[in-house]
């Protein structure tokens, strides 16, 4: 990709970089969220808690929705918790937002809720 930066100028090199990304299904032409959870008692507890989670987003669509995960974290420890991460995708913003709606919804029904800090974040920019 450098060579075609450097070789055909930005034009060019932003024209493949959005074919990548559409490909790949990767913003602008896909959508993403990412569901952090992490416990002080130990990783395979975080990895638990975004399967159930994953789970609970299978139940509710699997059509239109992806899922990749749940893994640790880029940085697996931080403050004295070990961290885990989901990453949902859709190629409809609506479709991911129902699915995120309905999981906001249901998740307090899910066991070993204990100990768990989780969030969402949609349009993730980076994945610490």
């Amino acid at each position: 990709m450098i060579h075609q930066l450097i070789g055909h100028g930005y034009t060019a090199f932003a024209k493949q970089l959005l074919g990548y990304r559409q490909r790949w299904g990767y913003p602008p032409f896909g959508y993403h969220a990412l569901i952090r959870a992490s416990a002080s008692s130990s990783m395979e507890k975080s990895l638990q808690w975004l399967e159930q989670i994953s789970q609970l987003i299978a139940n509710i669509n699997t059509q239109d929705i992806q899922r990749l995960g749940p893994v640790p974290a880029p940085i697996e420890k931080r403050a004295n918790r070990y961290r885990a991460q989901l990453l949902v995708g859709s190629h409809k913003r609506a479709a991911l937002h129902q699915v995120l709606y309905k999981l906001h919804q249901q998740e307090k029904q899910l066991p070993g809720r204990a100990g768990i800090r989780w969030s969402i974040d949609v349009d993730p920019i980076e994945f610490s």
